[in-house]
Parts: C-alpha cells; structure tokens; sequence
C-alpha cells in the first residue's frame, strides 16, 4: 500500500521500499538518528527531540548508557557515541528496530488465539486505517510515554492546577488504591497505584494481556464494549485494534477508538519514601509545575532509591484518515472518536539494602471522551474497570498465594 512519508530524510536519498530486508539500509541512510535529529512522531505535528529519546525510560534507550549511531565511514558498522570504544557490527536491523526482535513478551497463548481480525481492505474503508511501519512504531510508544510521564507529573505532586477553572481533582485511598483523577473538560487523567506481595507481575502482564485481546474477557472489565478488533500485527508485542463502547446519552451513540496495544520491557528508580518513579518519561518543561524543594542537609540529598523491574502494558491511540475527517454516515450514525493514552505498569522492586521485595501496580491515563459530561463518566468507568481488572486478574494469586 502506498503511503506518504512521516519522516524526515536527507535530500539526495534514495526511495526506500516497504520491505524490510531492502528498506532497513535505505532507512538507516535516510533517517539521521544522531544527536541533532528531531523525528516526529506519525500523524502528529510534534518534533521529538533525541535527548528525551535518550534520557526517557523508553524502549530506544540503549543498554549501559550507550547511544549509537550509524558509522558511515567504515562499512555500515555502527559506532558507540559514549560508552564501548569499539564498534559493533553486523547488528541486525537498525538500532531503532531491534526492540521488535525480542520473542513475544505476553506468552504463546496470544499467538495461538483466534482474534476478531479486520482484513486490511475493510480497515482502510470503514476506518481509514493504514498499516503502521516499525518506525511508526516507536513513534507512537514514545509519544505514550511522554504523556503518561507529564500526567504522573502533574498528578503525584498537589498543586494550584488541582482547583484550577473548572478543574475537579479528587485524591483518595480505596481498596489499599491511592487514587488521583483530574477532570477539565473533555479530559480526564487518573494515576493509580497499590503495593502487593508475592505476585508475579509477568504471570499477570501475561493474563492482562491476552484478555485485553479478546472481547469476551474485556468485557468482563469494560462491559460497554461491542466491538474489539484486530487490525494489525506490527510485531508479536504490538497491536493495532479497533474497538466500540457504547455510549449511554443522546447524543454519542458509539465512542470508537483505533489504538496501539503493546508490551514493552523497564526498569526505573523508585523513592523509598514516596514511592514515585525518580525517572518521569518527557516532562513538559512548559507545564506550570510547583517550586523545587531544597534539600535542608547533605542526607535529605542521599534518599534511598528502590530498584524497579518488569514491564509496561501501553495503550496509544493512533489518528486514521476518518478521526480526522469524520464520515457523514458515521455522523449521522452519532460515532465520536475517544483518543486514549493508558499505561499499565507491573513492577517488582528491591530494596537494595535490605533486600526487601514488593510488586507495584501503576494505572495511569489520560483520555479524550469528547464532552465533560462524558468525561465525568469516563473517570467513574476507569476506577469501576480498574477495579474489576484487580478482582478478575489479582484476587485469584492473591488467592492462590495465602494457600501456600
């Protein structure tokens, strides 16, 4: 399928091919993924800058601290820009790809099921879906993480936004939760996170992950879904799925939503005091934000850090030619678009001190439902899910582990 170019490239490169085994040469020569490239992310106006490609806990972020770049010097070998001295070679693929190289990270049982699936044809006519390329990718995992880390930001900390015009914030504790929603008009943004014992959070990411993909299970979670199907398999960690909720007011008979479901692997510092990831994914510098805090002495500056491992189950909508441009029989048929930014993160952290090992859970989301109205509801409908995920998914280890 012919599709645009989403990226920028030098001037005298050659056209590259949607195959992979000849367009991965091609793209390595035609995307400057150095220091001084910006690359933007598809279907989106915003440049990413390389720094928060390096600094984030995102899935580009190479080993041991080190960045590289392609060697154009010396036979397509790729050069260490800090770290190692020697180059390494023969790297299969670009730097930018090999995440995707990995086995599945959700099981077999995935690969095995038999998924609603939608025929690329029929995605491209009622949706106006077109395939996502690995770059594609990357982009659209990035530009999750760069939100979910400015809503972690904004929501963990109180501040002057929590009141702010019509803003409603509630901060509370259920169910061992500590729960924080934010409202502003068609927005909602939530951050929840829990603490258990003996679980095992790829034994749960597993199980989240392929309920996630079928819709009798996800409806056990989210009963309003009518629709859940899968568009694409960019790779055995990342899915492109369509999915319909119904909706119960007059004017928005269906919220649609094409988005990206995919398992990344991370690792992080946690503050022993407060529990909250030290390394926020892309924060928004020009966010108002509230005023540093000084340390008073040298030992308020060597807080102890927890150690924490696992992984990241992502949720990103991606724009279609109909989310822009919406059809009239979509309209008259009163479908909206929902855009959504969810994250779930299964974590087991170390004290390394003591030794001490806990699993944390973190929900985080920022969601478009089109209307306060809507948005009020939505923020209900994400704790009542959420809770229900614990009960379906947690209760039976939890369960299982009292019995040992």
């Amino acid at each position: 399928m012919k599709r645009e170019a989403v990226f920028p490239v030098d001037t005298d490169a050659n056209t590259t091919s949607d195959d992979w085994g000849s367009g991965a040469a091609a793209i390595l020569d035609d995307v400057m993924w150095d220091e001084e490239s910006d690359l933007s992310p598809p279907q989106t106006g915003a440049l990413i800058s390389p720094m928060d490609i390096v600094c984030s806990a995102s899935p580009v972020n190479s080993p041991a601290g080190r960045v590289y770049t392609l060697d154009r010097s010396g036979g397509g070998g790729i050069s260490p820009i800090c770290g190692d001295e020697s180059p390494i070679d023969k790297v299969d693929g670009p730097r930018w790809a090999q995440q995707f190289q990995q086995p599945s990270l959700g099981g077999e049982e995935v690969l095995r099921m038999q998924l609603d699936k939608m025929d690329e044809l029929d995605a491209s006519e009622e949706l106006g879906y077109h395939a996502l390329s690995d770059l594609d990718l990357t982009h659209v995992i990035l530009e999750n993480q760069r939100t979910i880390g400015r809503v972690q930001s904004r929501l963990f900390v109180p501040s002057s936004l929590d009141t702010e015009g019509g803003t409603r914030t509630r901060r509370m504790q259920t169910f061992g939760w500590d729960m924080v929603q934010r409202v502003d008009g068609n927005i909602m943004e939530c951050v929840f996170t829990k603490k258990f014992h003996g679980l095992n959070v790829a034994g749960l990411m597993q199980k989240t992950w392929a309920n996630d993909m079928r819709l009798g299970e996800f409806k056990k979670v989210k009963g309003e879904t009518c629709r859940l199907e899968v568009l694409q398999q960019v790779n055995p960690n990342a899915y492109v799925l369509c999915r319909d909720v119904m909706s119960p007011t007059q004017d928005i008979s269906i919220f649609r939503s094409v988005f990206v479901r995919f398992l990344i692997e991370t690792s992080k510092k946690i503050s022993a005091s407060s529990g909250v990831s030290s390394s926020g994914t892309g924060i928004d510098a020009s966010a108002p934000s509230t005023p540093p805090q000084y340390a008073e002495s040298d030992s308020d500056c060597e807080e102890l850090m927890l150690e924490a491992t696992g992984y990241v189950l992502g949720t990103q909508s991606v724009d279609t030619d109909h989310s822009r441009h919406p059809r009239a029989e979509d309209m008259f048929n009163k479908v909206a678009w929902a855009h959504l930014s969810l994250s779930i993160e299964f974590l087991n952290v170390v004290n390394p001190v003591t030794g001490e090992e806990y699993q944390q859970l973190c929900w985080s989301g920022r969601t478009n439902y089109c209307g306060p109205e809507h948005a009020q509801r939505n923020a209900s409908d994400m704790l009542q899910g959420m809770l229900r995920w614990e009960l379906l998914i947690i209760a039976p280890a939890l369960n299982l582990c009292s019995l040992r």
